[in-house]
């Protein structure tokens, strides 16, 4: 279990978030209401409001999966490389931009699209049910190795940023949304093949 040092600074002009939220390193931000942390387990435990603002409830964080925890605008910075394989501290907040910028602007319908229409025709097709079923989910793994252009990210990042490490960032979620979309849109188009092929079979069985 990886040791956690909390260090105290403020991240200035880098985030924008609520007063009180945890941001993950996978850059995903969860709101909470007040906090707790467990340095034995190692566990963040926080509380929240329900959407309506009237229900608090109660839930636990790895410490390893924290960047930064915000307190009245004021960054924490939870995470810390302990190893020289570890992207440094002050690195790592780069990483999480990335992230926070592919979750927000990467284009990933394209494989959602995509994934329905091989789903729907690889049950439509007069093939045996395994390659019908192997079909769409060659597809979404194989989206994973669609990346985005790093020259053309760079680009748009703002020049005080790290290229490289925000790179790191952007790219993995960028990949994480492509077989997300591609996943769904695979079993969605592949449910919709098969309820079309059901319902064709029986109009014609008439």
């Amino acid at each position: 279990m990886r040791l956690i040092l909390l260090i105290i600074i403020t991240v200035a002009g880098n985030f924008v978030f609520s007063q009180n939220t945890i941001t993950l390193l996978n850059g995903k931000t969860i709101d909470y209401h007040s906090y707790s942390i467990d340095l034995n387990k190692d566990y963040f435990k926080y509380s929240y409001f329900d959407k309506k603002g009237e229900i608090e409830k109660t839930d636990s964080i790895e410490l390893s999966h924290i960047y930064s925890i915000t307190e009245n605008s004021v960054d924490s910075v939870v995470y810390q490389a302990l190893t020289e394989d570890e992207i440094p501290a002050d690195k790592m907040k780069y990483v999480v931009l990335g992230f926070q910028d592919a979750f927000d602007n990467h284009k990933s319908w394209p494989f959602a699209v995509t994934g329905f229409a091989i789903g729907t025709t690889s049950f439509i097709l007069p093939v045996d049910l395994l390659l019908s079923l192997a079909i769409p989910m060659t597809y979404s793994s194989a989206s994973f190795l669609v990346k985005p252009s790093k020259s053309r990210i760079l680009k748009k990042m703002p020049p005080e940023y790290d290229g490289d490490y925000y790179f790191i960032g952007y790219e993995n979620a960028a990949v994480h949304k492509n077989f997300k979309k591609a996943a769904y849109g695979s079993a969605a188009g592949a449910i919709f093949g098969i309820i079309l092929v059901i319902t064709v079979n029986s109009l014609t069985a008439k």
